[in-house]
């Protein structure tokens, strides 16, 4: 894909920054069991838990993710 289509599709995305609170923090630790054999590390569930607490989208590439179950959290894999 070229920088220009793949630029179009991340503004069409409108990625805000959000703060790793205490919140954000605590549901990262909630996350460790139910991801503990699926190899996803604690940046991987950081992001997830930000999304649950923040009611907002995860976009990653880790085809991986396909296989958490995690339906609290809206997940969607870019490739």
């Amino acid at each position: 894909m070229s920088v220009v289509t793949a630029r179009g599709y991340v503004n069409e995305l409108e990625p805000i920054d959000l703060p790793f609170d205490v919140e954000t923090c605590d549901a990262t630790a909630q996350l460790e069991h139910r991801t503990r054999n699926t190899g996803a590390s604690f940046v991987d569930r950081s992001r997830i838990a930000t999304g649950i607490v923040h009611d907002s989208l995860v976009v990653s590439t880790d085809r991986d993710w396909a296989k958490l179950d995690i339906a609290e959290a809206d997940i969607r894999l870019v490739r």
